[in-house]
């Protein structure tokens, strides 16, 4: 049974409908749009919309608008009746209908064709409104600074009950007026430019008027024919209640560190010494442990060359296990972290106690003595080391982070959907541009004797290959900022990404002695992009060689090749958005992927003597890793 929802004014039309359907349909007919609107919100009630051009166009455009916001999966057929002024269906068209009909008549034998033609376009829309209606984050369009969708998650964020309430309400009514100006830049980037913008922190306003923290992300859109923009909102107000309570937390335990220097009592000896006597070394003591125990921190000190050590009772509480139950955590604590956790902890650990890190520092679950797995943050430091560079003395500080883990997953769930969607989408984009790539093909054979029609094909071909890569880009980044900051070895990466270049009789030396920098998983795409980049522009370059040095700025990793080098007019304009030859992303999405761990990169070499990019990492985010030697 196929039904049909009916809007027309004119009385003889409704007569003229109530004749048409036969076996197998049903048409309930409306004279108002408004009622029109709200039957359509019963979720799958009806299986097609036709309008009558008795409406005024535009509102027949507007009811589209609405409908597309409720159920952008529903049809939508305009029907004449009659003759109808210049331009109606155009404007209906531009709104979101999907076919006119010039006669009533027509209605019994077009719909049937018309919902089996629309059935694989509805399946795939339907597809993407319940990815959206699912997603853990608010999702919204606005167009022309109305508001046109808005997700479940959205709607909670606003606190708006009814869906229709919203629709075509400004998007400054839920925007903190001090925002405006940088949310119309935003727009403005969004409609004029097509560029996407990062997530920024915004403060909105609920229906309610309670001002709520989120951070905000958009991308460029269209929504029924006219500029449009997406937006993803995430609410801030778990990560700030979250932050504040640490930083309070750290206030306390300053206060009650100071509090212990301020008080200790320090008597002079004959000889000239100082000390403490026993009775203020006990209060001491007692001081410490109290605030370590108000700051819920467990400390170790290990001697590992005698195999002495000190846990603190905070220790044992935090993990809710007695002493004697744990008689040697130091050396039996591996088998309290958690299963999936364990062998990358152990594995870091022991890079810090063989002397190759500096420093141990990782997040991981702990199984306690209650049965509960719980977070916690495990920082070691070595406060002198031998000849070899391993530690004859270490510190190890535990503090319980699994209150703060909730936002952290949630956050990181929250990715991982909208990737999955991202993925979904780029997906069934890249089979459709695939597809007319190869329709592409054999048009081309068929203009080989049209020059004008050869230059159009040729235009769109290009446009399409373009479409092609810009999507196979945002597959090769979708990772981007998904999983956390680690050390990585420079020459490792060099050496892993060149396989998957095509070097072009370009070889690649490099010097690094072992340097490791602290950045996001992707940095091997910055190396493939910048050796891709005297690749592709290098006019005449033979060789690429990649080296460092050390200052009081920290490192600087430089790669240059002996090419014909860049002019200088574009060394400012080579990192912008979609600039260049190939124009794209790439030297853009180098400068941003490095900027997440707050390193540096700039092109400072001459025209006629080869490219040379400099990379300017902090003195906290490379370290030297003690077991590599000199590479080449």
């Amino acid at each position: 049974m196929i039904k049909v929802l009916y809007l027309t004014p004119v009385p003889e039309h409704t007569n003229a409908v109530t004749t048409l359907p036969g076996p197998g349909f049903e048409v309930n007919i409306v004279d108002s749009l408004e009622e029109g609107i709200e039957m359509t919100e019963s979720d799958g009630l009806f299986d097609c919309l036709v309008a009558d051009t008795g409406f005024r166009a535009a509102d027949i455009a507007a009811m589209i608008r609405r409908i597309r916001s409720i159920d952008p999966t529903l049809p939508v057929v305009l029907c004449s009746g009659g003759d109808i002024p210049a331009g109606y269906y155009t404007e209906a068209i531009k709104a979101g209908a999907d076919y006119c009909l010039a006669r009533l008549e027509e209605m019994p034998d077009l719909i049937p064709v018309l919902l089996e033609n629309l059935n694989d376009k509805r399946e795939t829309a339907r597809q993407y409104w319940d990815v959206s209606e699912l997603a853990p984050v608010a999702i919204g369009i606005h167009s022309e600074e109305k508001i046109v969708y808005l997700n479940k998650k959205a709607l909670g964020l606003f606190r708006i009950k009814d869906r229709s309430k919203i629709h075509g309400r400004n998007i400054f009514d839920f925007i903190h007026p001090d925002y405006h100006k940088v949310v119309r830049r935003r727009i403005m980037m969004s409609y004029n430019l097509g560029q996407p913008a990062d997530f920024l922190h915004e403060v909105i306003q609920d229906s309610a008027g309670n001002l709520i923290d989120v951070e905000i992300a958009t991308a460029p859109a269209v929504y029924a024919g006219k500029p449009a923009t997406i937006f993803v909102a995430r609410d801030l107000t778990g990560r700030i209640r979250a932050e504040n309570e640490m930083k309070a937390a750290n206030l306390r335990m300053s206060k009650l560190v100071n509090g212990l220097k301020q008080d200790q009592v320090v008597i002079e000896k004959q000889d000239g010494l100082t000390d403490l006597n026993e009775t203020d070394l006990k209060k001491q003591n007692e001081r410490l442990d109290f605030a370590l125990r108000m700051a819920g921190i467990g400390i170790w000190d290990i001697d590992p060359a005698s195999g002495r050590s000190y846990v603190n009772d905070e220790w044992f509480r935090l993990l809710v296990l007695k002493r004697d139950a744990v008689p040697d955590p130091v050396y039996s604590w591996e088998n309290l972290v958690f299963s999936e956790d364990r062998e990358s902890v152990v594995e870091k650990y022991g890079r810090f106690t063989d002397g190759r890190d500096d420093l141990f520092c990782a997040d991981y679950r702990v199984c306690c003595g209650d049965g509960k797995n719980r977070w916690f943050s495990d920082t070691a430091f070595a406060v002198d080391r031998d000849e070899s560079g391993r530690p004859n003395r270490i510190i190890r500080v535990f503090i319980n982070i699994d209150r703060f883990k909730p936002d952290y997953t949630y956050l990181k769930e929250t990715n991982k959907k909208l990737n999955m969607m991202s993925s979904i989408i780029r997906h069934d984009a890249l089979n459709q541009v695939t597809g007319m790539m190869i329709f592409m093909d054999m048009l081309k054979e068929l203009a080989d004797e049209d020059n004008d029609l050869k230059r159009y094909v040729d235009q769109i071909d290009k446009g399409m290959n373009s479409i092609h890569d810009k999507l196979v880009f945002t597959r090769d980044y979708q990772d981007l900022g998904e999983y956390g900051p680690r050390w990585q070895n420079v020459s490792d990466l060099i050496r892993e990404v060149l396989p998957d270049i095509e070097m072009e009789g370009i070889s690649v030396g490099t010097r690094t002695d072992g340097l490791e920098i602290y950045s996001d998983p992707l940095l091997r795409m910055v190396f493939i992009r910048l050796i891709e980049n005297t690749v592709r522009h290098g006019v005449k370059a033979t060789r690429i060689d990649v080296s460092y040095s050390i200052s009081g700025e920290g490192c600087r990793i430089v790669l240059e090749d002996d090419g014909i080098g860049i002019p200088a007019s574009e060394k400012n304009q080579m990192f912008r958005n979609a600039y260049g030859r190939h124009a794209g992303y790439g030297l853009f999405l180098v400068r941003q992927l490095l900027s997440i761990t707050g390193i540096g990169i700039e092109e400072t070499g001459e025209e006629g003597r080869g490219a040379r990019f400099e990379i300017l990492v902090p003195k906290d985010m490379y370290r030297l890793n003690r077991t590599k030697g000199q590479e080449g």
